[in-house]
């Protein structure tokens, strides 16, 4: 008798990957020692519909610096420093170093670009 074997992997369509993607996040926005999580079955669709749509946190406004440096190899060093200050995105071109932050800690960048002889040529 023929048998057909039936793969192990159940076949997923994107709906199906949105759906558990959006579950494994909303699972972990809410766990159950956190305040606020509903206590009433009944109550969580309204909870998840509020919580949803409200508490995300606001964007922060982003800032771009473009920081000029006497050199290829200061720009290179400050490049780094940037990265092992936490901005891995960053943009170096010969004596140009291009960085995307945000507005509130722009200073701190730029007194240090100035202490390497570097200057701002936009913001």
């Amino acid at each position: 008798m023929l048998r057909r074997q039936v793969s192990k992997r159940p076949q997923l369509s994107n709906a199906d990957r949105f759906l558990f993607v959006w579950l494994y996040r909303w699972s972990q926005a809410t766990s159950p020692g956190e305040a606020g999580y509903p206590d009433i079955a009944g109550d969580s669709l309204g909870w998840i519909i509020k919580n949803s749509l409200v508490a995300r946190p606001a964007p922060t406004r982003m800032t771009k610096l473009v920081l000029t440096f006497l050199d290829s190899k200061t720009a290179l060093q400050f490049s780094g420093w940037l990265y092992l200050e936490g901005y891995p995105d960053r943009v170096l071109e010969q004596n140009t170093v291009t960085v995307e932050l945000p507005y509130d800690e722009r200073d701190n960048i730029i007194e240090e670009a100035e202490s390497r002889n570097g200057r701002v040529e936009r913001e």
